[in-house]
């Protein structure tokens, strides 16, 4: 699924996990932190594609 520049990356995150549980995620850090907040995330495998912040890799 690919969200427009101006379209909500969480609910574009709520439909693709709602068929999968696999997501690879092209987004700024920020959006990729609030899909794995989303409780539906809980148990999906989430890939950063292409947000260079190394925070990412130690989020728990």
């Amino acid at each position: 699924m690919t969200v427009p520049e101006d379209g909500n990356w969480l609910d574009t995150a709520r439909r693709a996990l709602s068929q999968t549980s696999f997501l690879i995620l092209d987004a700024p850090a920020q959006a990729q932190l609030a899909v794995a907040d989303l409780p539906e995330a809980a148990d999906a495998i989430l890939l950063n594609a292409s947000a260079r912040d190394r925070d990412l890799r130690h989020t728990a």
